[in-house]
């Protein structure tokens, strides 16, 4: 069989981002190919201790990533510096084809190298690179039940956001023009659209997709990594009241939000478990037995024997919810957040507090969210068994997707058709 040589680039701060390209590589390896990445020092032992070798490239701290609401990180420098580094491991590395996640410059290395660049993204990615002016008015959301101001408030939004925030996009783009224009490539009206390769990976169900994809897409479905699994033996301490997961990810800063949580579920109802991952609980909090808080936790062995997620809207999570069938309370912080708490109450797969009109780029409606609003929506979503059902059927369909594997496939042929491309024994 012909040895080829992959090389993966994930947007290093976003574990979600790390653990789609990690599934793919592994079921590249597992058809007896060679997977190299080139990750930010932040997680690159975690593609190691997967057992890949890795090469290291600038990256912004994830710390940094999750106060910067305005993408200020990404500058002319970070730009030409990740294109610099990136340049030099394809020219040692020399892949037959490159894949990357949420990076900002590969697709243009990638060509600049000759070799095909195919992204991993999901159907948001899609929605912000191609129809900015849809997913502004689907930000803002529409009347509903509103009435009066509100109703009115709701309509001025819908007409003035999605102006704003198509300059915006133009605005943040024009940093990168003078670069993209000295290596001959047409400047581009929002940084989504770097994120765009030859070919593209969708890790996403059908449910999720905006109407209209691009040619050389392919939907592969949810790619979910199980390297970070573990036997969770404690859960077995806890007694037999209704579990709930709670998890914010490792894209935003989000303590104040993950206290009221825990504040909401401090009476004992329900036993919790908290994953806080780049997350710092206060020092003097407290937590009383039924609640217990760890950096990391399996999350597809606990979201297996819990009643309901609570998260904060990353894609990643609300896909491994999906797959055990479990039904989501979403607290989003940021725009992408935003659509997926719109697009889980639409499938009633998830509610969300979230208040329609509400600027997606201010976040002061969480701040006014009360730990007695966060409860009654949990026991919502709990109790409504819409949820649990819609969640069930989408499952259904989750478990149909081959994901990685169909990914890795996808790859061989996007290689082995590229012109010039050499194989390897």
């Amino acid at each position: 069989m012909v040895a080829m040589k992959a090389l993966f680039v994930p947007f290093a701060p976003s574990l979600a981002h790390v653990s789609r390209c990690l599934a793919v590589a592994e079921a590249w390896r597992d058809r007896g190919h060679i997977a190299i990445f080139a990750i930010g020092a932040e997680r690159s032992a975690l593609a190691r201790t997967a057992g890949f070798d890795t090469r290291p490239v600038p990256e912004v701290a994830g710390a940094v990533f999750r106060t910067d609401r305005g993408l200020r990180w990404f500058s002319p420098t970070y730009f030409s510096d990740n294109l610099a580094a990136e340049q030099a491991i394809l020219a040692e590395v020399d892949p037959d084809i490159v894949v990357f996640d949420f990076r900002f410059t590969t697709s243009l290395s990638a060509r600049l190298a000759g070799r095909p660049a195919v992204s991993i993204l999901h159907g948001n990615a899609l929605r912000f690179a191609l129809h900015p002016r849809e997913t502004a008015q689907l930000l803002i959301g529409d009347r509903g039940a509103a009435h009066g101001i509100a109703a009115l408030r709701v309509l001025i939004l819908r007409q003035l956001f999605p102006i704003v925030f198509q300059l915006i996009m133009r605005v943040a783009a024009r940093r990168w023009a003078p670069l993209l224009k000295a290596y001959g490539c047409p400047p581009v009206n929002s940084p989504f659209e770097l994120l765009l390769g030859d070919e593209m990976l969708v890790a996403d169900l059908p449910d999720l997709l905006p109407p209209k994809l691009p040619p050389h897409t392919h939907i592969v479905g949810p790619l979910m990594w199980s390297g970070w699994e573990q036997p969770a033996s404690w859960l077995d301490e806890f007694d037999n009241r209704p579990l709930v997961y709670v998890t914010t990810g490792s894209t935003v800063k989000a303590e104040a939000v993950l206290v009221k949580i825990i504040d909401a579920l401090r009476d004992g109802s329900y036993n919790v478990v908290v994953s806080t991952g780049s997350l710092s609980l206060p020092s003097g909090l407290e937590l009383p037995s039924h609640i217990r808080a760890f950096p990391t936790v399996p999350g597809a062995v606990v979201m297996s024997r819990c009643v309901a997620v609570v998260h904060l809207g990353g894609h990643a999570t609300l896909m491994q919810a999906l797959a055990a069938g479990v039904p989501s309370l979403i607290l989003p912080v940021n725009p992408d957040q935003i659509l997926v708490a719109r697009q889980a109450q639409a499938l009633d797969i998830g509610y969300s507090p979230w208040r329609m009109g509400s600027l997606p780029i201010d976040p002061r409606w969480q701040r006014a969210l009360t730990p007695t609003e966060i409860r009654e929506a949990l026991d919502k979503v709990i109790r409504d068994q819409k949820y649990a059902r819609a969640c069930r059927t989408l499952k259904s369909k989750l478990s149909a997707f081959r994901g990685a594997t169909l990914a890795a496939e996808i790859l061989e042929g996007i290689a082995r058709a590229t012109p010039g491309n050499r194989t390897r024994q």
